[in-house]
């Protein structure tokens, strides 16, 4: 049965690390690509392009709360950048989904 627990675990910490890495990606994305930042979207009134810097921005915030929550579950810890970006990105999301 430990073994079935210890597969598991390493399992939950592979898909943290996937979760965070598809993260930072997502806000590379939004960071330098410009149809992905919200700004040009905003400016240029382009509503779907609008939508989809919000949703970029969901995905992120949702990968790095998932890996955060793995973690704090399998480790019994908190990594301080990993709670800082999820921190980050829910507030970020918020802060864009009263703007729009």
């Amino acid at each position: 049965m430990s073994a079935d627990v210890e597969a598991a675990s390493k399992y939950s910490l592979v898909v943290a690390r996937l979760c965070l890495i598809l993260s930072a990606v997502l806000y590379v994305a939004g960071i330098f690509l410009p149809q992905f930042r919200y700004e040009y979207a905003r400016d240029t009134l382009n509503q779907g392009a609008l939508g989809g810097a919000i949703f970029i921005e969901l995905l992120a915030g949702f990968f790095a709360l998932v890996a955060f929550l793995i973690q704090r579950e399998r480790k019994g810890l908190v990594n301080p950048g990993l709670f800082m970006m999820a921190v980050v990105a829910s507030s970020h999301f918020t802060l864009r989904a009263v703007q729009a």
